[in-house]
């Protein structure tokens, strides 16, 4: 719904064929990254919805900036997977925090052996171990792909 809606309305009421196709995998990344505290279906729309309206933003609005400043994103790895698994990541610890006593998640965390008070730092500090081992495979791969025994690679 999200995708469709904000399509059309930065296209003129056109639907622009790539922004649907990623909003729909967007909102699917976007609630993968907190399903394991988004237990209510009303939850899951929204959420769902916010990542193919944050997708079709992001791809209609902002990747032509990135063109212009030289950067190819050619499979809209980082604006689909990257920013949506990002947020989606941060949607868990806010839902922990807001629902702390909300008994549904007290007992789905406790059932599983997790506290509703630790999760959510624990949560932070796995996006930022994730977000750092992201930048050194980074890096590594750039440079390899620099040094390849192969040739040149274009």
């Amino acid at each position: 719904m999200g995708t469709f809606i904000t399509s059309g309305f930065f296209n003129n009421g056109r639907f622009v064929f790539e922004e649907i196709i990623f909003g729909c995998i967007s909102g699917a990344i976007i609630i993968s990254g907190c399903s394991t505290v988004c237990l209510s279906f009303r939850g899951s729309i929204i959420i769902g919805t916010l990542g193919g309206i944050i997708s079709v933003i992001f791809l209609s609005k902002i990747k032509p900036f990135f063109v212009k400043c030289g950067l190819k994103d050619t499979c809209n790895i980082i604006l689909i997977h990257g920013i949506n698994g990002l947020l989606g990541s941060l949607i868990t610890p806010i839902i922990i925090t807001a629902l702390r006593d909300d008994e549904e998640i007290k007992t789905y965390l406790t059932s599983r052996g997790k506290s509703p008070k630790k999760q959510s730092p624990i949560q932070i500090g796995a996006i930022f171990i994730t977000i750092g081992i992201s930048f050194i495979g980074g890096i590594a791969t750039g440079y390899l792909m620099k040094v390849s025994l192969c040739g040149k690679i274009t």
